[in-house]
């Protein structure tokens, strides 16, 4: 019986000593798993930070649209699809532009090239300063002027104003232009047509026209014919949108103004300051204004 008990009491013993081993060995191996299947490195470099950006290479977007000698080339074998009953006759039609647009055309001595390319007699700039609009008019025969502001449109929707870099080609039907004229209708493929009143008096309309060249160059044809472009350009007043008016009596203030300002001031002190400090402060001004 007692060997049996010593046994007994030696296998407990083993098997408590065997469980604190893998106990042990287990708490020491967890550290260096956590460690092993940690990601992170210190970075110990420093960063610098400059006051100013390095500037960049740049290169300039080159346009989409067709080259502007082909245009001219296309107009020049642009033949009417509309009766012209005086193909002679010396006329006018007025477009409507920005200043801004207008200033752009003059940079590119564009008068010059609508005068050798269509043989139109003038173009004439008309803007006030203040005023965001002006008035490109156009003076020749009517094919000559049709073709000249058809290249015009090109220029302006191409060039001018083509900040989204928008796809211009010679069938584009995207072309868009104001034009001052009297009456319209919406004929020859024009794909868009709109109009604003300038001067009920003298039937003077802001009209804005969408479509490809064919179609605005018969356009303008059209209103030619039928008179819609005869408008008295001096009765067109580009007035300023801005003044700027000084007036002496502005700045008179009446005496019972100054009374109210000054009881205005009183209330507000009082209410700032207590009745000593209050008297502080009247005693310095009047030291100061002697």
């Amino acid at each position: 019986m007692v060997d049996n008990q010593q046994n007994r009491k030696r296998k407990k013993s083993r098997h408590h000593n065997n469980n604190y081993h893998q106990q042990s060995n287990h708490q020491q191996s967890q550290p260096q798993d956590s460690q092993s299947s940690s990601t992170y490195i210190p970075n110990n470099s420093q960063i610098q930070l400059q006051l100013t950006n390095d500037k960049k290479d740049t290169k300039p977007i080159k346009s989409q649209s067709v080259d502007e000698s082909k245009v001219l080339s296309l107009l020049s074998k642009f033949a009417p699809k509309v009766t012209i009953t005086n193909q002679t006759k010396l006329t006018h039609i007025t477009i409507i532009l920005s200043e801004s647009e207008s200033q752009l055309l003059e940079a590119k001595n564009l008068k010059q090239i609508l005068v050798d390319k269509f043989g139109i007699k003038d173009l004439v700039v008309e803007n006030k300063e203040g005023n965001i609009d002006s008035l490109i008019t156009i003076y020749g025969q009517p094919i000559s002027i049709s073709k000249a502001i058809t290249f015009l449109v090109f220029v302006v929707n191409s060039q001018l104003n083509n900040l989204a870099n928008e796809l211009f080609t010679l069938k584009s039907s995207n072309y868009k232009i104001h034009l001052l004229l009297k009456t319209a209708q919406r004929v020859h493929g024009i794909k868009y047509m709109d109009n604003l009143s300038i001067n009920y008096d003298i039937d003077s309309f802001n009209v804005f026209i969408q479509g490809d060249f064919n179609s605005i160059f018969n356009f303008l044809l059209d209103v030619i014919e039928h008179g819609g472009n005869e408008i008295d350009i001096n009765s067109i007043k580009c007035e300023s949108n801005f003044g700027i008016h000084l007036d002496p009596a502005l700045k008179n203030i009446s005496n019972e103004n100054l009374k109210l300002k000054e009881s205005s001031k009183s209330k507000l002190l009082k209410y700032l300051y207590n009745s000593s400090k209050l008297k502080q402060l009247k005693s310095e001004n009047k030291k100061k204004s002697k």
